[in-house]
């Protein structure tokens, strides 16, 4: 999923780290803002995953769990108990039902799209999902991690741009502690240029 553009982004970030020391403040400043919005994106793709890895995990236990619940009509003595359930019929409204055969479920394979399988075929269709959201988030995560790193060098080269500009602007009333905050500063920048 993540992995095309992955050589590319790398090489850019790069390059945008060799070049940010040549930019002016507006520059810092936008280049910020999308270093910014690149990772909010990417967090919220990766807050998406485990969102639907969450929904398919617990689907997938619904489903061992009535795979496991004896049936009433293959029994010489109905089972009532096991055969009521609760029916979902949105995310915050259930009705009371009657469960007549647990070894078909529809599954919801998207788009509005159901297919009639198994249980064992819909247990295992939701644990290949997983599979592949998992593969996807891991993916992804290595697409944000430099990212992180190069939206945190940013922040911390304008936070010196802004720093000294302000030590510039108003005097020398707080200059030592202004500059000693700066020279910290700069040795944290300087150490994630290594990196």
């Amino acid at each position: 999923m993540a992995s095309g553009g992955g050589g590319a982004d790398a090489a850019a970030a790069a390059m945008r780290a060799s070049e940010m020391e040549k930019l002016n403040v507006e520059q810092l400043k936008a280049l910020k803002e999308q270093s910014e919005m690149e990772v909010n994106v990417l967090q919220d793709s990766l807050s998406k995953i485990k969102t639907a890895v969450t929904r398919l995990d617990i689907a997938s236990n619904a489903l061992l769990d009535l795979s496991l619940r004896p049936q009433g009509n293959q029994s010489i003595t109905p089972l009532p108990l096991f055969r009521k359930m609760l029916v979902p019929l949105t995310a915050s409204l259930y009705v009371s039902g009657t469960l007549e055969d647990a070894d078909r479920v529809l599954v919801d394979v998207g788009t509005g799209y159901f297919i009639e399988k198994t249980t064992a075929e819909g247990k295992d269709y939701c644990d290949r999902k997983i599979s592949l959201l998992k593969s996807n988030y891991d993916e992804l995560m290595e697409v944000c991690l430099p990212k992180k790193l190069m939206r945190f060098k940013i922040t911390m080269k304008s936070d010196l741009v802004y720093l000294f500009l302000y030590v510039i602007s108003n005097g020398t009333e707080y200059g030592p502690t202004i500059f000693s905050l700066l020279s910290c500063r700069a040795q944290m920048y300087n150490s994630l240029g290594s990196t």
